[in-house]
């Protein structure tokens, strides 16, 4: 049987310095094998989250906000014109340090 889930490190998977996104559209549901509709053989969870408050939230239907910023990063297509670019921008340069 082929692994589905191969555990990542910091060093094989890089996330722009981004918060991790439960919610996002690349992320499966707490009981799914490989695409959005299956779900574990035994209908155990094949991932919880080890903060509680986000045990309803992964995965999703749509692309999140977060998916969007990191394909912004990855592509470098942040610009003035972009609004999530100017919000992380924003958030960046009121966040450094002076």
């Amino acid at each position: 049987m082929m692994l589905e889930f191969i555990r990542q490190s910091k060093r094989t998977n890089y996330n722009y310095n981004l918060t991790y996104d439960y919610g996002s559209v690349f992320q499966n549901g707490t009981r799914a094998l490989g695409n959005f509709y299956s779900s574990s053989k035994n209908g155990w969870p094949t991932i919880i989250a080890s903060d509680a408050d986000y045990s309803q939230t992964f995965g999703s239907g749509s692309v999140s906000f977060y998916d969007k910023l990191m394909m912004n990063l990855h592509y470098a297509c942040l610009c003035e014109k972009n609004p999530i670019s100017t919000f992380y921008l924003q958030l960046h340069i009121s966040n450094s340090p002076l």
